[in-house]
């Protein structure tokens, strides 16, 4: 049987827990990535990108933090990058 976390109530079906919080900032070999590399990326992946504060392309889904069960649909759905 499961346990339930604080403010659930199972005849209501209410998770109080709250929205999942972002997973942070990238991981560092990303983040110490030069401009350079990034545009180069951008441009092999062909990615079209405009405006201020770009985050950096993301090569892997495991880099972007998500949870375990997301991670096996993409797979089971061959969706491989980001």
């Amino acid at each position: 049987r499961r346990a339930w976390g604080p403010g659930r109530d199972p005849a209501k079906k209410i998770n109080s827990w709250g929205p999942r919080k972002p997973g942070g900032p990238p991981p560092r070999h990303i983040r110490e990535t030069t401009e350079e590399e990034r545009d180069r990326l951008r441009r092999k992946w062909h990615i079209i990108v405009e405006g201020a504060d770009i985050p950096p392309p993301i090569k892997d889904f495991r880099e972007m933090r998500l949870p375990e069960p997301t991670l096996q649909v993409l797979k089971r759905k061959n969706i491989e990058r980001p």
